[in-house]
């Protein structure tokens, strides 16, 4: 039990690591958004290229490492991997998160 890994929808990237970091308690940011969405840009899964970024926080950090799924958003799927994850109760609920964002596509709040 050490890294988590699975295709979510592209649409719930960012409602994932959001959760993700408040569950390990790490920041979270529009900034960290902007490096990640950036960094997907050329990304692979068939070629194996992954994007890594990393949520530091006070207490400890959360590894992301993402693929576009076959190197293109045509199919609106993206691979997730977190990192280094050693607590049991951390990893489930994080692994709950992921089931959910690959089932479910999540939407903002209202205003």
């Amino acid at each position: 039990m050490n890294h988590l890994s699975r295709w979510i929808y592209h649409l719930n990237l960012r409602p994932c690591i959001a959760l993700a970091a408040d569950v390990i308690d790490v920041t979270f940011d529009d900034a960290d958004w902007e490096i990640i969405r950036l960094g997907l840009q050329g990304s692979s899964d068939i070629e194996d290229r992954w994007f890594k970024h990393v949520l530091n926080g006070s207490d400890g950090y959360l590894e992301i490492n993402c693929s576009l799924d076959d190197g293109d958003n045509s199919a609106g799927i993206v691979h997730v991997r977190f990192s280094d994850i050693e607590d049991r109760i951390i990893f489930s609920k994080i692994m709950t998160i992921l089931d959910i964002c690959a089932e479910y596509t999540l939407a903002p709040s209202p205003a």
